[in-house]
């Protein structure tokens, strides 16, 4: 499983990263004159009655996808304690590469079923660790973008704006328009010089007289990298490894909690502007709500700009919703304060020309429900009449520019819509836009 580990061991060659080796099939082997070790292991086993991993969950996401995404129909689900028995006890033994017990995959009936359980499970579990860390981003940004199944896509979404919030992440993001992302072999470039920044800690003799960098270089070098979502995870699974080495001092520790808190925000960035885009509106409503957790204020910004642009009722009310909980979002800086009373007549008016423009009831009745709680009006209808009435007694705004094409809106805004463009920029640059 690329990305998972146990407590690992160094690496022994330059070029090869720590990682989970799926676990022999066979029965328990205890080598001579490691009882010691076992008894060390087992005195953890108390504590298993009540455990809940984010690696036995990232382990079980693991069998039932392959390289694609795809659901797998036949996969070695473990529980948490299995997975403890079969991994982490492992490097608590150091019984090697092999495992301590091995298991066979059996038939999945559903496997969309099992990774819905399976992410709803790893949203509860605690993140104690870098290691637990990336793996939770890593595989809530795969799913969010690439999980055949709505539901799960809709779970690993929530699942990303929780950890962006945590992470204090900013706003969702696509990669710039022009830039290019690492290649393979410049990401495993730069994280086999961090491999080598460990082991020169670790086991300088192995390295033969040969130079390294160190720790706070290689992060540095990886941090830099352009990461596009397949890419920083990668990078991201290489750092969430090294981390759990046992030996590093406690600034190469330090140094490599804040590089994965930095590949991880990127990755939920990208991954929520990705989201925004999903062909599901149950989605692209989990994004609005993931997002705003994340960023707050600028992400309404930016959506309430482009209401005109979103056909799925369900992701309107989700964003109506929003903002009678929580109000309108505030000017952005570049707005003067002579101008912050328009700005602000401007965002209610685009609430209100969804209310007399839409058809569907649900829409009307979400826009005039914020309009009440949010405009100042002194009074709260689900009468479009009360509403109209209020509106021609206000000041006139001069008209907008009028917006792209729809489908230029979705390359040029990152709006979402009910279809992903193939790129586009992101929520953020929009915010930064608005007038």
């Amino acid at each position: 499983m690329g990305g998972s580990g146990n407590a690992l061991e160094a690496p022994r060659r330059a070029h090869t990263l720590p990682r989970m080796h799926a676990p022999s099939r066979g029965s328990w082997r205890l080598p001579t004159g490691r009882a010691r070790g076992l008894a060390a292991g087992l005195s953890l086993l108390a504590a298993l009655g009540s455990c809940n991993s984010v690696g036995a969950k990232v382990w079980n996401l693991d069998q039932l996808h392959d390289a694609e995404s795809r659901h797998r129909y036949h996969a070695a689900l473990e529980s948490d304690i299995e997975f403890f028995l079969r991994h982490e006890l492992t490097g608590y033994l150091n019984f090697g590469e092999e495992g301590l017990l091995g298991k066979d995959a059996e038939k999945v009936e559903d496997p969309a079923q099992e990774c819905l359980g399976y992410l709803v499970e790893l949203e509860e579990a605690p993140v104690k660790t870098v290691r637990d860390l990336a793996w939770l981003v890593s595989w809530a940004a795969r799913l969010a973008t690439g999980d055949p199944g709505r539901l799960s896509r809709e779970r690993a979404t929530l699942l990303l704006g929780k950890a962006g919030h945590k992470l204090d992440a900013g706003l969702p993001q696509p990669l710039e328009a022009g830039q290019t992302p690492a290649t393979p072999e410049a990401i495993a470039g730069a994280a086999t010089a961090l491999v080598r920044a460990a082991r020169a800690l670790l086991d300088p003799a192995s390295l033969q007289g040969e130079s390294a960098p160190t720790v706070d270089q290689a992060c540095t070098a990886l941090e830099a990298l352009v990461l596009d979502l397949p890419g920083g995870r990668r990078a991201l699974d290489a750092v969430g490894q090294l981390s759990a080495l046992r030996g590093l001092d406690k600034d190469a520790l330090a140094r490599l909690e804040r590089c994965a808190r930095d590949l991880a925000s990127r990755q939920v960035r990208l991954g929520l502007a990705a989201a925004l885009h999903d062909p599901e509106p149950r989605v692209r409503a989990a994004a609005i709500d993931a997002a705003f957790q994340t960023a707050g204020d600028p992400v309404l910004t930016s959506l309430l700009m482009q209401l005109g642009r979103e056909s799925a009722p369900l992701v309107l009310v989700r964003l109506l919703e929003l903002v009678r909980s929580h109000g309108l979002p505030s000017p952005p800086p570049e707005v003067r304060p002579a101008d912050q009373d328009a700005w602000r007549r401007r965002q209610l008016q685009a609430i209100y020309e969804l209310m007399r423009r839409r058809r569907e009831s649900e829409v009307q009745v979400a826009a005039m429900r914020a309009l009440g709680r949010v405009s100042g009006a002194g009074f709260e209808s689900l009468r479009q009449e009360d509403w109209q009435a209020w509106f021609r007694m206000q000041p006139v705004e001069a008209p907008q520019p009028a917006a792209p094409a729809p489908e230029a809106s979705a390359r040029d805004t990152g709006a979402p819509r009910a279809q992903r463009p193939a790129s586009g920029p992101s929520v953020a640059r929009e915010a930064r836009a608005t007038p």
